[in-house]
């Protein structure tokens, strides 16, 4: 999951998502925030499994 206080920045984000998982990416989710306490724009979580 990806939280972002702009929309805007999408493109940004899904472009540099693509370089690093290639063209077979996991799902992901972006949810525009209006903002929050914190000196950063953007908070990405993620979830591994290891077969």
């Amino acid at each position: 999951m990806c939280n972002c206080t702009s929309v805007d920045a999408f493109a940004a984000v899904n472009a540099i998502y693509g370089r690093f998982f290639g063209p077979n990416p996991p799902a992901r989710i972006f949810i525009n925030v209006p903002g929050w306490p914190g000196p950063f724009d953007i908070e990405i979580d993620c979830v591994v499994a290891v077969a």
